[in-house]
């Protein structure tokens, strides 16, 4: 692994370590301002797990929280050389669309992000990067979903033939800078990490 990859690694540990967000509870019974009283599974898959949660509301009211909880998650913006990036183009069968976005899939249990990062980027997209550059994390639909994702630049990628495992049907899309940030401009990227990870990566590289 290179000392560039390992410095991005230490820097992972850096953020989580100093984000005032990530508060440990005093109580384990505590949900901030609601008490909890009862965790229940739903439903569960090897990708989600449907939680309901009887709690105490902050007013002394009893009722529920119904919570999905996804593993976390790795999206990537390759970028090569030349500042071309690298999309995939695949149908997301949720919202029965087919959308433009960068590669991205599921950190496993105890994996850290930044080789999850790699695995991806090398499994779906064919290509490599030793210049994974993180760029943080977010959240969706926080008041419904539990998962975090971990956003990278993935720079001077370049192409290696690996197979995809998992078997998805995905485009590889390759276009300019200038055109991919066009394109989250005019709303036809509607994935947010993606679009997110491109104007990060305006500012990060003066692009």
């Amino acid at each position: 692994m290179s000392s560039l990859i390992q410095i991005v690694e230490k820097d992972v540990g850096e953020v989580r370590g100093n984000n005032i967000f990530f508060n440990s509870m005093s109580d384990k019974n505590d949900r901030g301002p609601y008490k909890l009283l009862k965790t229940e599974s739903k439903y569960k898959n090897p990708w989600i797990e449907v939680i309901q949660e009887d709690v105490v509301f902050p007013n002394g009211k009893k009722g529920y929280w119904g919570i999905v909880d996804l593993h976390s998650g790795t999206t990537i913006l390759p970028i090569d050389s030349d500042n071309n990036v690298y999309f995939t183009k695949g149908y997301r069968y949720a919202n029965q669309v087919e959308l433009l976005e960068g590669p991205s899939g599921s950190v496993e249990e105890q994996e850290d992000p930044l080789v999850a990062a790699k695995r991806e980027l090398e499994e779906e997209i064919h290509l490599t990067s030793n210049e994974l550059i993180f760029m943080g994390e977010t959240m969706s639909y926080t008041n419904l979903i539990r998962n975090t994702e971990h956003l990278f630049l993935a720079l001077n990628v370049e192409n290696i033939d690996k197979e995809d495992p998992d078997g998805e049907e995905l485009s590889v899309i390759k276009m300019n800078f200038d055109k991919a940030l066009e394109l989250v401009r005019s709303g036809n990227v509607m994935d947010a990490n993606t679009a997110l990870l491109i104007y990060k990566a305006k500012d990060y590289l003066g692009l």
